[in-house]
């Protein structure tokens, strides 16, 4: 029964990413998910941009772009679409975590967040990393915008926000398999630095990491529950 589960869930996967992606894009993700029908497994890049090297954008975005207010980060929540839960969002503000988004009119189109301190990556995974460092995660864009260059629009503004704060670098950690998003980063100045692979046996769970992976202190942590 759990591997009827497992494939169920995984056809459902499969069946956004294709909807949302389209047939080019989700092939990234086959292998990937063929593996966690019966052996989770994940694998990150972790990207960074160092501001020692680095000039803010001179450009005026054709969007609105700011920090969220409660209330917006409450429409997201309420939002069938948006991937965002109530828990998470009171968990994030919280800790400090600041919200960004591009908004029109009403509508909050693109958002992300940035923290200041660790920060969970899933209920038992904590990213760790420098003081002085940014951490962007959660970078999403309504499905029905995306290919429109908003996130690599919103991710300048926040860099030029964390440069003007004197913050070393900004760093964040995306899933190999969401080419789309890496994309983005890369498009708004982020560079790889490392990669990081999580495996899940039938217990424990097994964190490798590439040498470069522990610049800037960052690493991934596991919190058994």
């Amino acid at each position: 029964m759990a591997s009827d589960h497992n494939v169920v869930s995984w056809w459902n996967r499969t069946s956004f990413r294709l909807k949302h992606l389209g047939a080019s894009e989700a092939t990234h993700h086959l292998p990937h998910r063929l593996i966690n029908v019966f052996f989770p497994y994940n694998s990150f890049v972790c990207v960074s941009v160092v501001f020692e090297h680095w000039h803010p954008h001179n450009f005026d975005p054709p969007y609105e772009i700011r920090p969220l207010r409660e209330d917006e980060i409450g429409s997201l929540v309420r939002m069938n679409d948006a991937e965002i839960t109530s828990e998470f969002a009171r968990r994030a503000t919280t800790r400090g975590d600041e919200c960004y988004g591009i908004v029109a009119g009403e509508a909050v189109e693109s958002y992300l967040w940035v923290a200041h301190h660790a920060t969970p990556l899933t209920d038992d995974l904590t990213v760790h990393f420098n003081a002085k460092l940014a951490y962007v995660y959660k970078a999403f864009t309504m499905p029905r915008l995306r290919g429109n260059g908003l996130m690599p629009a919103l991710l300048r503004v926040v860099l030029n926000e964390c440069a003007n704060r004197k913050y070393c670098a900004a760093v964040a950690c995306i899933e190999t398999t969401n080419q789309p998003s890496l994309r983005a980063f890369k498009t708004a100045g982020f560079t790889p630095f490392g990669t990081v692979h999580i495996a899940r046996p039938i217990h424990g769970c097994w964190i490798t990491a590439s040498p470069k992976a522990n610049d800037f202190g960052f690493r991934i942590v596991h919190n058994p529950q």
